[in-house]
Order: C-alpha cells, then structure tokens, then sequence
C-alpha cells in the first residue's frame, strides 16, 4: 500500500474551544459500531445524554439528533465536545475523531487530505511554501484496480 499525505498534515492539532467555527454544525454524525459497542462504558451522565440524542437516519444508521440549530446537541458552550472532555479523545465516534482528515483509496494508494473549511487546516496550507506530498509505502505489493491502466494509477 502506498500512503500519501501532505506534509503538513503530520503538524494538524484541532485548535478546539479556540476555534472560531465548529466542524460539527449541520453535521449528520453517523455513529460506528466500535463507538455504539464502547457506550454502555461511558460514564453515567453522558451516557444519558448522549442516548437522549441518537436517531435513526433515512439509511438506518444511527446517529446524533442536532438541535434546532444544526449543532450537536453533546457540544458544550464553550466549544468543546462532552465526550472528548468527559470521556477523552479515544472514544469519540470515528468521524469526529477523523475530520477534517479524509481519506480516499485508489486500489493500492491511499491518499489522505484536510479540508480546508477548518480554520487551522487552511492556515496550514496558506504557511506552506510549495505542496510538497509524502510518500510511505508498506512494502507490500498490492495489485492495483483490476481492470484499470496502471498508468493512470502510476500518476
């Protein structure tokens, strides 16, 4: 597998309550199964809170009901998650912990991003003199696409 990633990515840390927007606002937080399994551990309040505000999408997943302002009903006033701060970073369902990382895979090559609608991926991007793109691969030989050139993937 061949991995790549801007090399600013590795310098990314979510800025948190100090940041200007909130990347949750309108989200359809769609919840993993590895996050769904870890709630019966949550501690008892938020445990609560947060089955207070599951739903069922028009797809059958479950998910955070927003508000009626779009937000998730689990972000605290002063910009923070209650899960992250009452239950820490590890259990948070695995969007959240993710974004604004995507990640996208093209047979044997992944490539991974940030979206610039955060405030400190785009400043990132801004402070960089030239797009400079790493490279790791894992040594295992994977076929690519069946079926596709693998000149368009060699690119």
């Amino acid at each position: 597998m061949l991995t790549c990633a801007p090399a600013y990515l590795r310098a990314f840390r979510c800025t948190a309550g100090d940041c200007p927007l909130t990347c949750c606002r309108g989200w359809e937080v769609v919840l993993d199964q590895d996050f769904l399994s870890a709630l019966s551990g949550a501690p008892a309040g938020l445990k609560e809170r947060i089955s207070s505000h599951l739903c069922t999408d028009d797809e059958g997943e479950t998910c955070f009901r927003t508000d009626k302002n779009g937000r998730c009903p689990l972000l605290r006033p002063d910009g923070l998650c209650s899960i992250q701060a009452d239950w820490g970073e590890e259990h948070l369902p695995h969007h959240c912990r993710q974004h604004p990382r995507f990640m996208e895979e093209y047979g044997c090559r992944t490539e991974t991003s940030l979206a610039v609608s955060c405030p400190e991926a785009a400043l990132l991007l801004m402070a960089q003199r030239g797009f400079v793109v790493e490279t790791e691969d894992d040594g295992v030989a994977d076929p690519p696409y069946e079926g596709v050139d693998p000149v368009l993937l060699s690119g």
